[in-house]
């Protein structure tokens, strides 16, 4: 359903001349790592204490579930072009569909990483969030 109403909303604006163009995503608040960043964490025996070190001190950590939590927002950014009128209408951007994600990473009792991965926060506790991304792999371990 959402599918069709952005799409009725894009033939509308596309028919009266208007362009909307989407520009990406930004980080508005937090860090996001990239993968060059965090491909640290592949190598085998990398700690916590390492990850600490080099990626700072997390958003948050979960003594339970044995997960750094290293948190940020983004929006989609588009560019609204006007057609050509008399009403005053300039191109403008705007910034919409705010995400909260995280970096999570998990590590064992010894302190050695065990898994990390990007995900998406929707609803539920950070510590809900920290054991379920987790909890199949780390048991197939």
């Amino acid at each position: 359903m959402r599918w069709v109403a952005t799409n009725l909303i894009l033939a509308t604006i596309f028919m009266n001349g208007c362009l909307l163009i989407p520009e990406g995503r930004k980080t508005i608040s937090g860090h996001r790592y990239s993968k060059e960043a965090t491909a640290f964490l592949d190598i085998p025996g990398t700690t916590r204490e390492e990850t600490i070190a080099s990626l700072g001190l997390p958003s948050w950590e979960s003594g339970e579930s044995k997960v750094l939590l290293y948190t940020w927002e983004s929006s989609q950014e588009w560019l609204f072009v006007p057609a050509e009128n008399n009403l005053d209408i300039h191109q403008s951007e705007a910034d919409v569909k705010e995400q909260h994600w995280a970096l999570l990473i998990a590590y064992d009792e010894r302190g050695i990483v065990r898994a990390h991965a990007v995900r998406r926060l929707g609803k539920g506790s950070t510590e809900e969030v920290c054991a379920k991304s987790f909890r199949a792999e780390l048991e197939r371990r």
